[in-house]
């Protein structure tokens, strides 16, 4: 038994392709230990490693391929952020949170998959993936941070599951491409500005159970035409459908006490 472990703090060679060795033990990839490696084209971690640290592949601006083993459990925050042409990773399934920023700016990512078992995905962790198409979030995901998806204009589809209880402020700002969005009966808690500019949105069901639309919510959908908004509603607060030309009429429940006199406000 040690009380040890080996961490690999800073690769120094320059090779296009990496397959980090097997036998030496490495438990740990370091903070920024392949960060700015501009040549590095793709990356194999072998089975033991258990921790990406922050910043560990960040500016990694021509990585393409990345392939993490199951044992990996913790990758921090910005840990592959500004991997402009990143288009191939998976997330091992004991990885239980998205640490804030972890793949900001990886703009030639189309597709994810998230593991059952993922419970949270932290603030900016894809923001400005311009060529995201699809994400499924997990039934175990229960919180959505804030930017989390912001300016992934590309986002057409993205499917919630049963089990999600916060979106948070901006989280799919500037998501261009949404059409359509199904919100689960669990769901508690939308942030500021959480759909603010998704100029294709064209419908949205608010699920029983939220009690306030908070400001600028859906401000700028210009396309939203058909909005569904539960019993349990209290509050429309300012600027919550701001820009929204197409709603020609709204039917607010009976249990609304404050409407924002701004809260539909056109320009």
């Amino acid at each position: 038994m040690t009380d040890f472990e080996i961490s690999l703090s800073s690769y120094r060679g320059n090779d296009r392709d990496v397959v980090i060795p097997s036998d030496a033990g490495i438990e740990t990839i370091g903070m920024h230990a392949f960060s700015g490696k501009g040549n590095l084209f793709s990356v194999v971690v072998p089975d033991g490693v258990r921790t990406i640290e922050a910043e560990a592949f960040r500016d990694c601006s021509n990585l393409r391929r990345v392939v993490l083993p199951e044992s990996v459990v913790s990758i921090g925050p910005a840990a592959f952020k500004g991997c402009w042409h990143l288009n191939e990773i998976n997330i091992p399934s004991g990885v239980t949170k998205l640490e804030p920023e972890t793949f900001r700016r990886c703009m030639d990512l189309i597709t994810i998959e998230l593991p059952e078992g993922l419970t949270e995905i932290g603030s900016m962790c894809f923001k400005h993936c311009k060529r995201l198409a699809n994400v499924a979030i997990p039934a175990s995901v229960e919180k959505i941070g804030d930017e989390a998806f912001a300016q992934s204009a590309r986002l057409a589809d993205i499917t919630f599951a049963e089990g999600l209880e916060e979106i948070g402020d901006g989280a799919f700002e500037g998501c261009k491409n949404l059409t359509a969005l199904e919100l689960p009966s669990t769901l508690g808690w939308v942030g500021r500005h959480a759909f603010k500019s998704c100029e294709k949105l064209e419908s949205v069901s608010i699920p029983l159970g939220i009690e306030s639309l908070e400001e600028e919510t859906f401000r700028d959908c210009t396309s939203l035409e058909e909005i569904n908004l539960p019993e349990s509603l209290l509050l429309v607060d300012k600027w919550a459908f701001r820009n929204c030309p197409q709603i020609s009429e709204a039917d607010l429940p009976a249990s609304v006490a404050t409407l924002h006199p701004e809260a539909f406000a056109q320009k």
